[in-house]
């Protein structure tokens, strides 16, 4: 048989298609007509790029995706055997008036009768891994220790919901001293 040239090939369409009996454009125009959810597309594509960065990085061993609710995106072993679990945030487009990027790190509801629980507890995960898409259109990453970010001002065992990427945090998950 004579081999078949790929351009003969019948494109096979996407399961979201087939699910959503729409066409890829729809999708997307869908998508970027909606703020909330190209918002929510926008932390899945930062994930996305977080994790393929990570499997090719200096000092990294192995890299673990979650998604679960109520659970960090990665456990990352490095090469020195340290397990940290990391939680990917995207970066406010926003700056602070000395330049520093802001990252939001909180969730994005609170449960009903518990007005802490849309903070992160403290202990919740290792490092946050800011994505700084929003503010300088790159798909790079700044990693901070959460054991080093400030705390929320009623809730001490919790995480501030805004924190500044400063210097001290990374650009390599395994420079970060978490």
């Amino acid at each position: 048989m004579a081999a078949r040239d790929a351009s003969d090939e019948v494109p096979r369409r996407h399961v979201l298609e087939e699910q959503f009996a729409l066409t890829s454009q729809q999708i997307l125009d869908i998508i970027g007509g909606r703020n909330r959810l190209a918002v929510t597309v926008r932390g899945g594509v930062a994930e996305y790029h977080l994790e393929l960065q990570l499997q090719q990085a200096t000092g990294v061993a192995s890299v673990e995706r979650f998604d679960l609710d109520a659970q960090h995106d990665f456990n990352v072993t490095l090469d020195d055997g340290r397990m940290l679990r990391v939680e990917c945030k995207n970066a406010s487009p926003k700056t602070y008036a000395n330049g520093d990027v802001k990252v939001e790190v909180q969730k994005t509801r609170a449960s009903q009768n518990d007005p802490a629980s849309r903070f992160y507890p403290i202990d919740g995960f290792d490092v946050v891994a800011a994505c700084l898409f929003s503010p300088t259109g790159r798909w790079e990453f700044r990693f901070g220790a959460t054991a080093t970010m400030n705390r929320h001002n009623d809730f001490s065992d919790r995480l501030a919901p805004i924190q500044a990427v400063t210097e001290e945090w990374a650009t390599n998950l395994a420079d970060l001293e978490a």
